[in-house]
């Protein structure tokens, strides 16, 4: 009985079925058959008396979804005459109209219902990854929150991996993972069809069953199911969210929903991060070439800027300022320290021999 409660209440047929009982003055009994067994019935006892090959019983396809149906029987006297019969059949008919109605309605209303559900985890999903996901403009730290995320909201699949595009290719490289055995090669599937055509499409795709697809390879022995979404950013695919099972089956429509809000989510935040990388790599060459820059005036103090930079640095570790200065700040601090002294000494050099 479980399944059928899954699409509609039982009491309200029964209450259906006593009414058309009713209807036909006690003389026609119903059944309501789901995959073959006979579940609900009105005007006899056991229900043995609704043979699908008697003449005296009739019977209509009641659908309850693509997969499942049931049948609703009704069970006729044999000295009816024509016109009693002529009248079951009628009532019979409203009766089998008004289950499917009624079915109908109730399937409808589960799915706007199950709808509104999954709108809400997906909003969920979003005002909790944006604050974590977007705290960090590193790559690492990024795809971390990124792998934390799908792991908290316990996803089906036991294995997880993030490849990130390299800037300026169309070559992908495994960021991070988990799951895998040891010895096992995540990279390689950059090297399946399957992998090659979402990042084409820009659209993520569930695979219940690997081994019916003719895309995959095999590349990774022993996935059976997959879950493969792209992170994209406003202009490109910067990279790929995996998950995946030893077993099939497994991944639903409402799960690529919300692994693509996640990865919405990460595109924008990988983008960033990869546009800070850029620019925090051409700054750091700006200053490094004036550093050398500055150093060439004067070839008895070439180097020195660079060696006062490793010595602040050095400094600001032992004065315990490493809490307040993380890895990002150190490495600015070193840069700038270095440009900060070799124009005091240029500015100075220069100020004694207008002097002179």
């Amino acid at each position: 009985m479980t399944p059928f409660k899954r699409f509609i209440r039982p009491g309200v047929l029964r209450n259906i079925l006593r009414k058309a009982y009713d209807l036909t003055g006690g003389q026609c009994a119903y059944a309501i058959e789901f995959e073959g067994e006979v579940l609900l019935h009105s005007g006899e006892e056991n229900g043995g008396s609704f043979i699908a090959d008697s003449t005296n019983c009739i019977s209509k396809a009641l659908n309850f979804n693509d997969i499942h149906s049931g049948q609703l029987r009704m069970y006729m006297p044999e000295d009816c005459s024509d016109d009693l019969r002529e009248h079951y059949v009628r009532a019979f008919e409203f009766a089998a109209f008004s289950i499917q109605e009624l079915i109908d309605m109730e399937r409808a209303r589960r799915c706007i219902a199950d709808e509104a559900l999954a709108k809400y985890r997906e909003l969920a999903v979003f005002h909790r990854s944006v604050p974590s996901i977007n705290t960090s403009l590193r790559l690492r730290d990024v795809v971390g929150a990124l792998i934390n995320e799908c792991r908290r909201e316990n996803y089906p699949g036991e294995l997880g991996m993030v490849f990130l595009s390299e800037p300026g290719t169309n070559h992908f490289r495994l960021a991070v993972q988990f799951g895998f055995h040891f010895g096992s090669n995540p990279q390689a599937m950059v090297e399946s069809r399957l992998f090659l055509d979402v990042v084409k499409d820009g659209h993520g795709e569930i695979i219940n069953d690997l081994s019916k697809d003719s895309r995959w390879g095999n590349q990774i022995p022993g996935i059976g199911s997959m879950a493969i979404i792209p992170i994209v950013s406003p202009n490109r695919v910067e990279g790929m969210l995996v998950l995946g099972s030893e077993n099939k089956g497994l991944f639903e429509a409402a799960h690529r929903k919300s692994l693509s809000t996640l990865a919405s989510v990460a595109g924008i935040s990988v983008s960033n991060a990869f546009n800070f990388e850029g620019i925090q790599t051409l700054m750091n060459a700006i200053l490094q070439a004036l550093a050398e820059a500055i150093d060439s005036r004067d070839p008895y103090t070439a180097g020195h800027s660079e060696r006062v930079a490793h010595l602040a640095v050095a400094f600001a570790y032992m004065l315990g300022e490493s809490p307040a200065f993380p890895n990002l700040r150190l490495t600015t601090l070193t840069f700038v320290s270095c440009i900060i002294q070799a124009f005091c000494t240029t500015s100075a050099r220069s100020a004694s021999r207008k002097t002179c």
